[in-house]
């Protein structure tokens, strides 16, 4: 009787050959070299320094003295006499990781973050109570964003070629923000400063506002730009020399709106409600060479213009319920003033109308 279960003959040698080449070495055993990491280094999980590992001297508690990027694990409390961060090296950013410095508040020339290098970064935190200066540096090339300076000496101030943008500057002693010549001043608030927002040579402020400070909002030092900011509840509004200030608001200010120095356009600003300390204008200059062009100016204590100086112009403005409208002396080229409705038919583009 047949096994029904016994394969063929053909079928047979095959398995036998098949289990015979398995039964072959497969090559040597020994590893090619030694294995490779299977999993990334601390640094390069996180290659930044924390800051409160870095050493100090007398005066600082804590030195950054080599470039790179720098962190903070938790808050800082501020030592009396000592500056918190000091930077000696150019190149560093530092990450406040949403982490405050916190003064002691006082007198004293302890600051948060100062150095006189160029080229460093801060951003993400709050900055409070440091009697010397929130964050100072004297070096070029600067980059300042969200931080919050608050109750220093001064708020902000970096040297030139740099840029502060989406900061607060609030309740400190001097000025709020300032920069250095070339410089960008974006998307800011200082409010209740001694003074707001100070620009030097060319520099430009974009978006920002300057609000309830002891002295002036905006102070723009020489062929400096404002657009599009607001200054309200300072003593001055703006106070430009060689400037440009366009599509500005200044409003309930306790003196002058503006006080122009020389050759500066103002153009389609807002003047209004300024003088609540007695008798300050809407815009005033004992200067030459401004053009004033194009501007809503009403509802202040004094003149709504008022010029004291030869050669300026004045054009398109429109003016009402001020203490009076419009005082020019001197010699200037003012476009006609239009004070009545039957006047409108020839009042020419370049009139200023003063119902």
């Amino acid at each position: 009787m047949k096994n029904p279960f016994r394969l063929p003959r053909v079928l047979q040698t095959a398995v036998l050959i098949c289990t015979a080449a398995n039964a072959l070495g497969q090559g040597g055993l020994t590893p090619a070299g030694p294995p490779a990491p299977g999993m990334k280094t601390l640094t390069q999980i996180e290659p930044r320094t924390p800051i409160q590992s870095l050493p100090g001297d007398a005066i600082n508690q804590y030195i950054i003295s080599q470039p790179g990027s720098y962190y903070l694990t938790d808050s800082i409390a501020g030592v009396s006499g000592k500056t918190c961060i000091y930077i000696s090296a150019p190149h560093v950013t530092i990450d406040l990781n949403g982490f405050e410095l916190a003064g002691t508040g006082g007198g004293g020339s302890a600051g948060a973050i100062t150095g006189p290098s160029p080229s460093c970064a801060v951003s993400n935190g709050w900055i409070h109570d440091w009697p010397s200066g929130g964050i100072v540096f004297f070096g070029a090339h600067c980059r300042i964003e969200n931080v919050l300076a608050e109750n220093c000496k001064g708020g902000i101030l970096v040297g030139d070629e740099s840029v502060v943008s989406d900061c607060v500057a609030s309740q400190n002693g001097d000025v709020g923000i300032q920069v250095g010549f070339h410089s960008i001043v974006a998307h800011c608030a200082a409010n209740g400063n001694g003074s707001g927002i100070y620009l030097h040579l060319a520099s430009v402020a974009s978006d920002c506002t300057a609000s309830d400070c002891g002295g002036t909002g905006f102070t723009m030092n020489n062929f400096c730009s404002a657009i599009n900011c607001a200054s309200t509840g300072n003593t001055t509004g703006f106070n430009p020399a060689y400037s440009t200030v366009v599509n500005c608001s200044a409003c309930l200010n306790s003196g002058n709106g503006f006080i122009l120095i020389d050759s500066c356009l103002i153009q389609n600003c807002t003047i209004a409600l300024n003088g609540s300390a007695g008798m300050g204008h809407g815009i005033y200059t004992d200067g030459t060479g401004n053009r004033i062009d194009g501007n809503h100016i009403f509802g202040n204590m004094g003149y709504g213009l008022q010029i004291e100086a030869n050669g300026n112009f004045v054009f398109r403005n429109t003016l009402a319920e001020n203490g009076a409208n419009i005082s020019v002396t001197g010699t200037n080229l003012v476009g006609p003033i239009i004070t009545t409705a039957a006047d409108l038919a020839t009042a020419g583009p370049w009139a200023n109308f003063a119902p």
